[in-house]
């Protein structure tokens, strides 16, 4: 069995970044692809609803992805977000399996706003993040399910 990603569970205050999560894991090379969520850069502290979208575009290059995760105050509550090394790819993909064996790079996915799963071709990636956080869980191939609808 082939370890693939990781999971850990994610605090985010009131001036969380991606940033954080990702700084040691992303090529500034690659492309970004959102594909969907709901996530926001809190405007105000003191008002819990002035809020905006962070993720705007449904593309990234590089830079514009490395700018906007490093916007303050925000607060993910779902993503999926996944790195290729061209734009063309992006449009291949299908699933997140698909996308594993595939050309994506990293695939970033945010549950419930405290819950992140991380996978990634070159596994060596990962492995610096364990390193500086103790509560990481290993994720198989054979752990992944789908559930049709």
């Amino acid at each position: 069995m082939t370890v693939i990603g990781v999971s850990f569970d994610l605090q985010q205050d009131t001036d969380f970044r991606l940033i954080t999560v990702l700084e040691d894991l992303i090529d500034p090379s690659w492309c970004w692809r959102f594909d969907g969520g709901e996530n926001y850069i809190r405007n105000s502290v003191e008002d819990p609803w002035d809020m905006q979208e962070l993720f705007t575009n449904h593309v990234y290059t590089g830079k514009e992805f490395s700018e906007t995760i490093q916007t303050p105050n925000q607060y993910i509550i779902f993503a999926d977000l996944r790195a290729f090394p061209q734009t063309n790819a992006l449009d291949d993909l299908v699933n997140l399996n698909a996308s594993i064996g595939g050309d994506c790079q990293l695939a970033v996915i945010i549950v419930d706003a405290d819950y992140v799963m991380l996978f990634a071709n070159d596994v060596n990636r990962l492995i610096a993040l364990t390193k500086h956080r103790p509560n990481f869980q290993t994720l198989r191939r054979e752990d992944i399910t789908y559930t049709a609808i």
